[in-house]
């Protein structure tokens, strides 16, 4: 895939889960490749569009103002994942729904004043061996379940 498409010189992040739940996010400022392992007691691991190792946290090369709302939506995702709460499927879908707020970024994004929008977003279901996808906007529709 890295040497497939064109990665806008930035790289990317992505999450990492085998069907016994263990869970990493590969960060790839191409061509480095380095795995982050879950800081989160519960095991659970996110992406932003930012690197979230310190060691390579100005590999994608963007000033400080131009990451600053993906740093933090990361640590909006990592306040709320380390709080007691439904970590079910549907718990994960509201987490990912949530728009934003006088004290918090959204997390479900439709451009605005960071010209940002999700893309897609995915909810990993290591045991059943499943991934919960939807394509665009979480709060727009429906997730679809795909076998890994």
């Amino acid at each position: 895939m890295m040497a497939g498409a064109p990665l806008r010189g930035k790289g990317y992040a992505i999450v990492c889960v085998d069907r016994q739940g263990t869970a990493c996010a590969i960060e790839a400022p191409c061509p480095l490749l380095q795995v982050r392992r879950p800081a989160n007691p519960h095991g659970h691991v996110n992406c932003t569009n930012d690197y979230q190792l310190s060691h390579l946290a100005d590999a994608d090369r963007r000033t400080p103002e131009g990451k600053a709302n993906a740093i933090a939506r990361r640590e909006l995702l990592d306040r709320l994942l380390q709080q007691p709460g439904d970590t079910s499927a549907e718990g994960m879908k509201a987490v990912l729904r949530r728009h934003r707020t006088n004290d918090a970024p959204a997390i479900c994004r439709h451009a605005g004043p960071d010209e940002g929008f999700t893309e897609y977003s995915m909810i990993g279901l290591p045991q059943s061996g499943r991934v919960l996808f939807y394509h665009g906007a979480p709060c727009e529709g429906t997730y679809e379940a795909v076998c890994i």
